[in-house]
C-alpha cells in the first residue's frame, strides 16, 4: 500500500526560459531614493536616473561612490557597464527641490539627455564650472545634455510665474522631443532666446523638439477650460510626433479641434514632424501614463482607469469595467487613432500600468505596480498575482494580440515600484523603481534580495528573454509539495517559490475533474465531493516542464 500512494515524479528538462534574471542591483542611503528612468547606450551600458536626499551610494559593489543632496531631493545621473558595475555618478541641484520622473534619452554618440523639473535655482555642471538655471517662479522644467562621461553640454529651462515642468524625453529620428505643462504663462529657452507659451489661466500642455545643440525647433500648446497634463511623448518612423495625458473639461487643441471630457479623461494627440497638428482622441474615466509604437508604426498605450470605459474613440464600443478604485490597461491603435484592442489587469485594489512596448520577437511587455491580488490574464482564464504589501511591481509578457502569456511580480511589506523598461539588442529588458525593505528580484527558483539601507532605495535589473514567453523555473522534488496523500476534502499544491502554471486533476478514466490556470506558491483544491479512488494530479509550468502525481482518496 505504501508503495502504491508513492509519490511518482516525471521531470523533463528544461529547454528554454522566458525571463532569466541577469542581475539586480540597489543605489542609495538612509533616507529616500527612487530609481525614476532607465536607459541603455549602443555599448549596452546603462543609465540611471532618479533623485535622493541626504548621502546615498550610487556604486552597488562593496566600494563606495558617495553623492550628498544640496538641499532637499537632488537628481542623480548615473552610469553603470552591461553587468551593472559602477562607472560614474553625478549630482544635478540647488538648495531646493530637483526631481526627474522620465527614462534619459540617449543618442547614438552615447550624449545623454534628461529632463524634470527644479526650484530655487540648480546647478547643471556638477564637474566644472558652475551652470546655473535660476527659476522663474515656483518650479521651473528644464532638459539638459550631458556626454557619456557625465559632463554638460548644455541646459534649457521652461518656466513663468507658476509651476512647471517637463515631464518626459525621447529621442528619435536625431531629434529630442519633449513633453510637459505649464501654468498661466512660461518662457522655453532657445538657445540665445526664449520662446514664450500662453495658458488659458490654467495648466497647459507644451510639447516639441530641440536640435542635438539645444536649439528649439518648433513648440507647441494644448489647452483648455480646466487643468491639462502630458505624461509621455514618443515618434513613428516617418517623423510623427504622438503625445499623451489628461484633462478634465474641455481640451482645445491647434484652436481648430475640441474634446470633451468628464472628470479625468486621457488624450492621445498627433503632429507631423514639423510640429503641424493631425488628429487627437479621448478616453473618458482613464489617465495615459505610456505610449511607444510597435514595429508594425501602431502605437502602444497604457495606465489606469476607472468604472466603465470605452476605450474605442470610433462610433463602436469596447469597453472594460473596472475591478477595484483603479485598474491597469493596455490598449493598441493604429497610427491614424483607430482601435484595435484594449485588454484589462487589476483587482480589487489599486493596479497602474507604467510602461507598454512591442520586444524584437513582436510579443508585448507591460510593467507597473498592483495591490492586492491582480489577474494578469485579460481572457476569461485567471492568471493571479498576490503582492505582499502595499504595492509590488509587476512585468508581464503577452503575445502580439495582447493574449496572456506570463506574469512575475517582486515585493516587499512595503511600496515596491516600476516605472517604464528598455529593451536592448539582445531582446534583454531593463527595469527601475523604488523599493522598501527587502525584496527578492529573482521570479525564478533562485534568491535575489536588494536589502533598502532607508525609507526606500532605488534599483534598476536586467532579465533576458527567450522566444518562448513563460518563466519556466528548473522543478525537483524538493520544488514542490503534495500533501495531504492520502487525502479526503482537499489537497493543497505548494510551490517552494511563486511560478506560471497550470493544473489538472483526473480519474482513472481520464475524465477532467479539475483544471485551473495560476500564477502562485500554493493552491488548494476541494475535493470533498469525490469517491475513494486513484487520481491524477498533472502540473504543466510553461510550455516544457511537467509533473505527474498519482494521488489516493480515502474518506
Amino acid at each position: 500500500m505504501n508503495k502504491l500512494i508513492a509519490c511518482i515524479i516525471f521531470l523533463v528538462p528544461v529547454i528554454s526560459c522566458g525571463q532569466t534574471f541577469n542581475f539586480a542591483k540597489r543605489v542609495g542611503g538612509t533616507q529616500f531614493e527612487n530609481a525614476m528612468g532607465i536607459a541603455v547606450d549602443s555599448s549596452s551600458n546603462i543609465i540611471v536616473s532618479g533623485y535622493f536626499s541626504g548621502t546615498a551610494d550610487f556604486d552597488p559593489s562593496a566600494a563606495t561612490h558617495n553623492l550628498t543632496s544640496s538641499g532637499g531631493n537632488d537628481i542623480f545621473l548615473a552610469r553603470y557597464d552591461s553587468a551593472g558595475n559602477y562607472l560614474w555618478a553625478i549630482a544635478i541641484g540647488g538648495a531646493g527641490e530637483e526631481l526627474t520622473y522620465a527614462d534619459p534619452a540617449v543618442d547614438e554618440y552615447g550624449n545623454i539627455y534628461i529632463c524634470g523639473v527644479f526650484d530655487t535655482g540648480a546647478d547643471f555642471n556638477p564637474n566644472g564650472q558652475t551652470y546655473l538655471l535660476s527659476n522663474r517662479g515656483s518650479q521651473d522644467g528644464f532638459i539638459a545634455k550631458y556626454d557619456s562621461t557625465g559632463t554638460l553640454i548644455w541646459a534649457r529651462g521652461m518656466g513663468g510665474s507658476s509651476n512647471d515642468i517637463i515631464y518626459r524625453i525621447d529621442y528619435k529620428n536625431y531629434l529630442i522631443l519633449f513633453t510637459g505643462a505649464f501654468a498661466d504663462s512660461a518662457y522655453l529657452d532657445n538657445g540665445l532666446t526664449q520662446s514664450g507659451l500662453y495658458g488659458n489661466g490654467h495648466t497647459d500642455v507644451a510639447l516639441g523638439k530641440f536640435t542635438p545643440i539645444g536649439n528649439l525647433l518648433w513648440v507647441s500648446q494644448i489647452g483648455g477650460y480646466g487643468n491639462e497634463y502630458a505624461y509621455n511623448i514618443t515618434a513613428d518612423v516617418n517623423g510623427f510626433t504622438y503625445v499623451t495625458g489628461t484633462f478634465n473639461d474641455t481640451l482645445v487643441i491647434n484652436n481648430t479641434d475640441t474634446l470633451y471630457g468628464v472628470g479625468t479623461t486621457a488624450f492621445v494627440a498627433s503632429y507631423s514632424s514639423m510640429g503641424s497638428y493631425s488628429w487627437a482622441f479621448a478616453i473618458k474615466g482613464c489617465i495615459t501614463f505610456g505610449i511607444s509604437m510597435d514595429y508594425n508604426n501602431n502605437i502602444l498605450t497604457c495606465g489606469m482607469f476607472s468604472g466603465y470605459t470605452d476605450f474605442d474613440p470610433g462610433i463602436d464600443t469596447s469597453a472594460l469595467l473596472s475591478q477595484g478604485t483603479y485598474d491597469a490597461y493596455f490598449a493598441k491603435y493604429t497610427s491614424s487613432g483607430n482601435f484595435i484592442f484594449a485588454k484589462r489587469v487589476g483587482g480589487s485594489g489599486m493596479d497602474l500600468g507604467y510602461a507598454f512596448r512591442e520586444l524584437k520577437d513582436n510579443t508585448l511587455l507591460f510593467t507597473g505596480y498592483f495591490s492586492n491580488t491582480a489577474d494578469f490574464d485579460p481572457d476569461v482564464t485567471i492568471a493571479s498575482l498576490n503582492s505582499s504589501g502595499l504595492a509590488d511591481l509587476f512585468v508581464a509578457h503577452y503575445d502580439s494580440n495582447g493574449n496572456y502569456m506570463n506574469a512575475f511580480r517582486c515585493g516587499s511589506s512595503g511600496f515596491d515600484f516600476t516605472r517604464n523598461f528598455i529593451v536592448d539588442r539582445e531582446n534583454a529588458i531593463y527595469i527601475a523603481g523604488g523599493f522598501e525593505q527587502s525584496v527578492d528580484f529573482n521570479p525564478a527558483s533562485g534568491i535575489n534580495f536588494l536589502n533598502s539601507a532607508g525609507s526606500r532605495d532605488g534599483y534598476f535589473a536586467k532579465y533576458s528573454f527567450s522566444p518562448t514567453g513563460y518563466l519556466i523555473p528548473f522543478l525537483s522534488e524538493d520544488n514542490i509539495q503534495v500533501y495531504p496523500n492520502p487525502f479526503a476534502d482537499y489537497v493543497t499544491v505548494h510551490f517552494s517559490k511563486q511560478v506560471s502554471y497550470q493544473i489538472k486533476l483526473t480519474d482513472i478514466t481520464g475524465q477532467v475533474l479539475f483544471r485551473k490556470k495560476c500564477n502562485s506558491d500554493r493552491l488548494k483544491i476541494d475535493t470533498s465531493q469525490l469517491t475513494d479512488g486513484i487520481y491524477s494530479l498533472n502540473i504543466q509550468i510553461g510550455n516544457s516542464t511537467e509533473i505527474n502525481k498519482k494521488l489516493v482518496r480515502i474518506k
